[in-house]
């Protein structure tokens, strides 16, 4: 039952943390007010995770990406190829998750994840849409494991009352951005408060499966 459960974690990593209060300090969404969350999720665009205001293992959950393999305009719904590393399995994990999006904002902001088997369900707000600054917020179902994890993040975050309040939240940058302006890390900042874990892009050039790389050593030899 516990290998079985470290690997549910690993396989969710996404939508492991969930939020309770939804205010914020900041007017989510762009003013321009074109963009939204399901616009900015183009058919092909890759996002990588750089912030978020949890706590996570760094060697355990690495190069977190997710890209929009396939949309549906008439219903709105978008499906995510999800791609990470992760110290408790050998290789590279990654796994398809569709989503459906909801009016929020005055946009399609929000963001529900169609029910799959073995997979909890999964619900994001986007409070901010643009390709190269993209803020989510988790507004998922608590679950008991996400209910721990948040108990002990309160723990040793109680002096924090904007932290409390936001929720937490995720920062995501298209994956050929290098890294967030400053901009960026402010709006991040006054949207969601204190950054609690960022991520490295060190070593995010995943390797091949041994198969695939003793196949090639074969070919050359």
């Amino acid at each position: 039952m516990v290998g079985f459960a470290v690997l549910i974690l690993c396989a969710q990593i996404i939508n492991v943390f969930s939020n309770k209060d939804a205010g914020t300090c900041e007017s989510p969404i762009a003013s321009d007010g074109k963009a939204d969350g399901y616009t900015v999720l183009a058919e092909g665009r890759k996002f990588r995770l750089v912030f978020m205001t949890v706590n996570v293992n760094e060697d355990a959950y690495r190069c977190i990406t997710t890209t929009t393999i396939a949309k549906t305009e008439s219903t709105h719904q978008v499906t995510e190829h999800v791609e990470f590393t992760a110290s408790c399995l050998e290789n590279c994990v990654s796994y398809n998750r569709t989503f459906q999006f909801e009016i929020e904002r005055g946009g399609y902001n929000k963001m529900k994840s169609i029910t799959e088997p073995g997979f909890r369900p999964a619900s994001y707000e986007f409070l901010l849409a643009e390709e190269n600054c993209t803020v989510v917020r988790d507004i998922s179902p608590r679950s008991i494991l996400t209910e721990d994890v948040r108990v002990e993040q309160r723990d040793t975050n109680m002096a924090d009352s904007t932290q409390q309040k936001a929720g937490d939240c995720m920062l995501w940058v298209d994956d050929n951005i290098p890294a967030p302006d400053e901009t960026c890390r402010e709006r991040f900042n006054n949207l969601c408060g204190q950054t609690l874990h960022s991520f490295s892009q060190e070593g995010c050039t995943v390797p091949a499966p041994a198969s695939q790389a003793q196949e090639k050593e074969k070919t050359e030899n």
